[in-house]
């Protein structure tokens, strides 16, 4: 299938794909900015009046006339165009807009959107040695203009972007290539903003008399002697005085025609043999003559390998009227120069910034990003930052091992003064209206719309938008940042700040007491704004009246804020939002609504340094401890309900069951006096896990069951109640399908975990999948012994814990992948995956579970032959169960006590002694003592499967009783009692109803039809 594809060069736009491309670029738009260009591209060649242009972009909506200029104005931005030399979008005074380009369209097939990249012309790159953070396009560019001009087409570029973008850097970078790959000859002029147009051609003649100086500097001399002398004579220093007194001479009555004239012939005559490149440097501050120059040797016919490479900011030229402005237009407008527009450097191309300053390769984690948070890409501001930082102290290069020397929030708060005195002589330039538009923008926040700045001047929105849109189209502070639709339909302008130093700075100007107030003003008419929808910018709000001194308020939102971070699944946010919620509250004074504040913030900051950390972790206990014993002064269940279920889920993990069923009695006391079923549910599920874990499963199943019952997905989804961090449904059916397994119900077992998983999955929520696939999938798959399920599950699991950070779910997804790889024939590299999950599990605190890892290890041991290693963990476990409580997978541990001691008794194995045969009467005394040993062992071992058959009995739990009895059965056959083993091996098989085609199953089908 194809699609019609839209090209106006160097553009492309895909309608299908909704992409803008120049060239090989994809090219980042707005969906309305989008739209716009759409409409105006599929109407190529006809006005499209602004009324029309509305009904199909902003339908339904009301919009003003400047969103509508502002709109078209960005779009003029992305595409590199002007309104007063239109090349795309032509503005029809007080009508409309028309798009001027040359449109062709074309098919291509679906899916093939992005264009080949274009072959340089030329020889081979000069990119490959310059290690330049960032700027590898751009490089590449000036290398393909380069390679123009070297061929005679001459060419001049303009490099431009903000103050501290990094343009000398690059053209420093590129020149310096270019002067070492020979035949080309640079030399450079620098304008002074001191000088300004004082004084005409300074950057040229600057330029000039470096090519005299070379050491080639003659053959210049002799050219400029013969056909420029009014520039020569402009040097007085490279001549003596008769050579001067002659010049002078000839040169009297020189016009700016003649000027221009002899400096073009001699640039033709000393690009004859190479290529000359001309670097003028901040032509924002040059004088209007240089300018003449530029345009002159632009406009000239003659093949020249010359090169004008011009730098300059777009900003400056604007605000002062420069001429530059309207000469960059007119050669434009008639394709004679390039403009390369600097971008800032992304957050990865920070890092690489860093690596490469301090390749020791520590760094502080989180710097690279509070570093590009701070300065937005801007490359000088980041070389600036971190050289204050370290200059201050705060920032530590210790051997290549970079150490912050405070919190990194506060490190990256602080900013240079040697930038603040840069944005504070741009400010200068500013009228007085602008600078309190900007001020209160500030206060706003890095974007902002025209409507809330308005309220916090108490001025027109009108007088604001058209304030702040004449910035943008200076591109002085502000850019544009397209619409915003309010409340009440209202469409305002959107902006933001160029960069984020901008912002700080014009906050810092406004005074203590009127900051207060406009934050105050700002955060009253956000919420009135928003209304019901304020909970959705809780951040914003929180921020504003926090600083506006309203506590109260600034609390509410804080809760708000990290609420939805956990229903986004964003934890460390959370935590960030809960702490600092935590510390406003300590500034007022001891109340019981400080106390009803404090429980909450305490129990969600719990649950999510659960999901982060483990919920065994030290900080989870603290936090919950703190809100349980502040429970004790509160009455309301709702409230006190998470706290109990939060420290019941840390007694839990860290395997205190004990405790955490007396707390499961709690929680159903409270939730029975409530008419809430939420509290209910989970009170019915945490007792069933609790249980579960205790060995008491018919109850725990009961619960679960309940539980399942009791839920709705419109209540009580994971983003529905503060209780737990996974969904209570996935929960639920995870854990009773392992329970349901231990029960003898194989099938039903795998049918929950299909239904938990199915669930989690259209939950889309990265926590409750995780539970889903690790104990629900992996878990039973352990059990049934279906190693490709294990291998499937743990595959996704890890994906989704090494995206979302669940270390403690990321360790026992080692866990059980080390013990599906035992089965694969690999038991060493198992032993030590396996070792390597129960670690990390038991990094955040977490003993629960332990002994059934211990179990499955001695398993994997005795694979391996390290029978003496698998007994010593099977004595571990069994001092872990008697110390917790926790017997589920007690009468595991009893079986494979007996298999291992068995498998120790086998004469072929390395750990057991065979004794030497010296003759026929030392043989026999050796062989009774033998069978003595081995009939002492039987009955030790015998014993082991004895209490592995009832501790399953008075569990219930049939396929544990079916692995000990067949444990025992095949003792006894050895032992001849073949009989005594059938009967109780068919009694047992004899009760399943399902699963028969799960391996425990078939096994002691076999070994029946062997008894038999």
């Amino acid at each position: 299938m194809q699609d019609l594809q839209f090209v106006f060069p160097p553009f492309r736009l895909d309608p299908a794909s909704q992409q803008l491309w120049h060239g090989e670029a994809l090219v980042a738009l707005r969906p309305k900015l989008f739209a716009v260009l759409r409409y105006l591209v599929e109407n190529s060649g006809r006005l499209v009046t602004r009324a029309e242009l509305c009904r199909a972009v902003w339908p339904a909506t009301a919009i003003s006339e400047s969103v509508v200029r502002g709109t078209i104005r960005e779009l003029r931005e992305v595409l590199g165009d002007e309104a007063a030399a239109a090349r795309f979008i032509e503005t029809v005074p007080h009508r409309g807009y028309r798009f001027v380009a040359s449109v062709t369209s074309r098919r291509a097939a679906r899916g093939d959107s992005r264009a080949g990249p274009e072959e340089a012309p030329g020889g081979g790159s000069l990119l490959r040695d310059l290690p330049l953070t960032g700027r590898d396009r751009d490089l590449s560019c000036l290398q393909q203009w380069l390679d123009l001009a070297s061929r005679g087409s001459r060419q001049v570029v303009f490099v431009t972007g903000e103050p501290g973008i990094g343009k000398t850097t690059l053209v420093d970078a590129f020149l310096g290539a270019a002067a070492a790959a020979g035949n080309v000859a640079v030399v450079r002029g620098q304008c002074v903003e001191q000088y300004g147009s004082g004084e005409a051609y300074l950057p040229v003649l600057e330029a000039l008399g470096q090519l005299c100086r070379r050491s080639d500097g003659a053959q210049t001399l002799g050219v400029l002697s013969r056909h420029a002398p009014n520039w020569l004579v402009q040097m007085p220093g490279l001549l003596g005085d008769p050579e001067l007194e002659a010049l002078q001479r000839r040169v009297q009555g020189a016009t700016r025609e003649r000027m221009l004239r002899e400096l073009a012939d001699a640039i033709d005559l000393l690009t004859a043999e190479r290529t000359l490149v001309l670097l003028l440097e901040d032509l924002h501050w040059s004088d209007y003559s240089t300018l003449d120059v530029v345009s002159f040797l632009a406009q000239r016919r003659t093949p020249a390998r010359l090169m004008v490479l011009g730098t300059y900011r777009p900003a400056d030229v604007i605000v002062s009227d420069h001429p530059l402005k309207a000469i960059k237009q007119e050669l434009r407008v008639h394709e004679q120069c390039e403009e390369l527009p600097l971008r800032c450097l992304t957050g990865g191309e920070v890092d690489r910034y860093l690596a490469a300053r301090f390749p020791g390769g520590h760094l502080p984690p989180g710097l690279g990003a509070a570093i590009h948070h701070s300065t937005e890409g801007n490359p000088l501001f980041v070389v600036n930052v971190v050289n204050y930082w370290l200059s201050e102290g705060l920032l530590v290069d210790a051997g290549g091992r970079l150490r912050l020397m405070a919190r990194l929030d506060e490190v990256a708060a602080r900013v240079p003064d040697s930038l603040r005195q840069m944005i504070e002589k741009q400010i200068g330039r500013l009228t007085s209206e602008e600078c309190r538009v900007l001020e209160v923008a500030g206060v706003a926040g890095a974007d902002f719309t025209t409507a809330v700045v308005a309220a916090g001047l108490a001025d027109d929105g009108e007088r604001v938008e058209e304030r702040c849109e004449r910035l943008a189209q200076r591109q002085q502070f502000l850019r544009a940042r397209g619409t915003e639709s309010l409340a009440d339909g209202t469409v305002t302008g959107r902006y933001g700040f160029l960069h984020a130093l901008y912002r700080q700075v014009f906050y810092e100007r406004v005074g203590a007491a009127r900051r207060v107030r406009l934050h105050r003003r700002i955060g009253d008419w956000e919420e009135q704004a928003h209304g019901r929808e304020a909970g959705q910018i809780a951040v914003e709000l929180a921020m504003h009246f926090e600083r506006g001194h309203d506590t109260e308020r600034a609390l509410h939102y804080l809760t708000r804020a990290g609420d939805n971070a956990l229903r986004r699944s964003a934890h460390p946010e959370a935590v960030g939002l809960f702490t600092r919620g935590l510390d406003l509250l300590m500034t007022l004074p001891e109340t019981p609504e400080r106390t009803g504040h404090e429980i909450a913030l305490r129990s969600m900051l719990g649950a999510a340094l659960g999901v982060m950390k483990g919920y065994a972790a030290t900080e989870v206990g603290n936090a919950l401890q703190r809100a349980f014993e502040l429970c004790q002064q509160a009455t309301e269940p709702p409230q006190v309900f998470p706290v109990v279920a939060g420290l019941w889920a840390f007694r839990y993990q860290r395997g205190e069951l004990r405790a955490a069923e007396e707390l499961t009695e709690r929680l159903f006391r409270v939730a029975q006096s409530t008419a809430d079923a939420a509290l209910l549910l989970w009170a019915h599920a945490l007792k069933g896990l609790t249980l579960s874990m205790l060995g008491q499963l018919s109850p725990a199943v009961r619960h679960l069951d309940e539980g399942i019952a009791l839920y709705d997905p419109q209540l009580h989804g994971p983003d529905r109640t503060r209780v737990g961090a996974q969904d209570p449904k996935v929960l639920c059916l995870s854990f009773a399908a392992t329970t349901l397994w231990r029960l003898g119900y194989p099938d039903e077992a795998r049918r929950r975990v299909d239904e938990a998983l199915a669930w989690a999955q259209e939950l889309s929520h990265p926590f409750s999948l995780a539970f889903g696939l690790g104990h629900g999938g992996a878990g039973v798959g352990i059990f049934i012994r279906d190693m490709s399920a294990v291998r499937a599950h743990t595959d996704v699991l890890a994906q989704v814990c090494e995206k979302e950070g669940f270390r403690y779910w990321l360790g026992w997804g080692r866990v059980w992948r080390g013990r599906a790889l035992a089965e694969e024939g690999e038991p060493e590299s198992a032993i030590r995956i396996m070792h390597e999950g129960m670690a990390t599990v038991q990094q955040t605190g977490a003993w629960l579970a332990i002994p059934y890892v211990l179990g499955q290890l001695a398993e994997v041991h005795g694979m391996a032959g390290q029978i003496a290693a698998g007994l010593e963990l099977l004595l571990q476990a069994r001092s872990l169960i008697e110390a917790t409580g926790e017997r589920w997978y007690e009468a595991e541990i009893h079986r494979l006590m007996g298999e291992l001691l068995l498998q120790a008794a086998d004469p072929a194995h390395p750990a057991v002694p065979i004794p030497k045969r010296t003759g026929r009467t030392a043989a026999a005394p050796a062989a009774s003592a033998r069978r003595r040993a081995v009939t002492r062992l039987h009955e030790t071992v015998e014993t082991h499967f004895r209490t592995a058959l009832d501790v399953a009995r008075r569990q219930q739990a049939r396929s544990l009783e079916l692995r000990a009895v067949m444990s025992l059965s095949r003792l006894w056959e050895q032992q001849g009692k073949r009989r005594q083993a059938r009967e109780s091996l068919a009694d047992v098989y004899g009760w399943f109803t399902e699963g028969f085609d799960t391996p425990d199953l078939r096994d002691a089908r076999a070994l029946l039809a062997a008894l038999a």
